[in-house]
């Protein structure tokens, strides 16, 4: 009787841990399809307000060009609506806020047209720099020629620093437009997260 109830313990220990490690898992599987079940509910929210904020950007976008058309105080220009459109949202007291899109957008321009005249500037100074030199006149004499190729030679390696610089210059604007550009989707995506419609 006794060696027929161990094995009837003994079976019966085997079946429990059988059913323990099936619960353990089914657990894993529900746990797994959760957490999917999230993920697929976080990229709809996230899809939603992408095309929630592409709408707000379009209706956005209508509203200013009208602005810009039909009222003949802005003069066809849009930084003169963006310029309207801060005065009106900067009203009242002051306290911390997220630059607008329309700050941004005319950091942004104004970040552009330094770019531009940055380029032009490296421009001109890699021409300068590049051109041969022109020969001086023969009839000076030899020794009046060495003091000038001296000379040369320094405002060339001033030139080169110049140009060194204009460079470096140049890539910290690149460097603060593209930080700019990444600041502004944040705070788009902030908005939209933070004021759905």
């Amino acid at each position: 009787m006794v060696a027929k109830t161990q094995a009837l313990n003994h079976i019966h220990g085997q079946k429990v841990r059988t059913l323990m490690k099936s619960i353990h898992q089914l657990q894993d599987q529900v746990a797994t399809m959760k957490a999917q079940d999230k993920e697929h509910r976080r990229s709809a929210l996230i899809q939603n307000l992408r095309k929630q904020q592409r709408d707000q950007e379009l209706v956005l976008d209508v509203l200013k060009d009208t602005l810009k058309t039909k009222v003949g105080d802005f003069h066809d220009s849009l930084d003169a609506v963006n310029e309207f459109i801060l005065k009106k949202t900067l009203g009242g007291p002051k306290r911390f806020r997220p630059k607008t899109r329309e700050e941004l957008e005319l950091e942004f321009v104004d970040l552009d047209q330094k770019y531009k005249r940055a380029m032009a500037s490296l421009k001109r100074a890699k021409s300068e720099t590049q051109q041969p030199p022109q020969e001086a006149p023969r009839h000076i004499s030899q020794s009046h020629d060495a003091p000038d190729v001296g000379a040369m030679q320094r405002e060339l390696e001033a030139l080169r620093v110049l140009v060194a610089a204009k460079d470096n210059n140049l890539q910290t604007q690149a460097t603060d437009i593209q930080a700019l550009k990444t600041r502004m989707e944040d705070l788009l995506l902030y908005a939209t997260h933070t004021f759905p419609l």
